[in-house]
């Protein structure tokens, strides 16, 4: 039980520590939320997608994972086309599966799924691959 608290704790810290701005930016008479059509802010917002994907992707097993909606959030935020979200959950799923157990006896063979879906996050790889989706941005 006390692994299943650290991997969702380490999954809520990793999520809400990478994206380090608000895409609603203000709320209208009806309450309801105005998103930041920004290019800059829908590419961060692509770019939690595709950690939240990796991480789950890499627990896609586990039922803890079952209980998170975080990418849901991102889906509902984003302004970009479904061929794009297709893309980059192709690709964190991809860079997921390469997450392989650690050699190191010290671990035991578990995985360091955070830690290396971290590093895919801040890659130049998916940087390069959101900013080519750009034209799939709706307006």
């Amino acid at each position: 039980m006390p692994e299943k608290l650290l991997i969702i704790f380490c999954i809520y810290i990793t999520v809400t520590g990478c994206v380090n701005t608000r895409p609603v930016i203000a709320r209208d008479q009806h309450d309801i939320a105005i998103i930041d059509t920004s290019v800059h802010e829908q590419r961060q917002l692509m770019k939690g997608y595709a950690l939240c994907q990796c991480i789950l992707g890499a627990y896609k097993n586990d039922s803890t994972s079952l209980n998170d909606v975080s990418l849901s959030f991102y889906y509902d935020q984003s302004l970009y086309g479904e061929n794009a979200r297709v893309k980059v959950e192709r690709f964190a799923n991809d860079f997921a599966r390469t997450i392989v157990p650690s050699k190191y006896p010290d671990y035991k063979g578990k995985r360091a799924v955070i830690y290396f879906c971290t590093q895919f996050y801040n890659s130049k790889t998916l940087d390069s691959l959101i900013i080519s989706l750009d034209s799939d941005i709706m307006k």
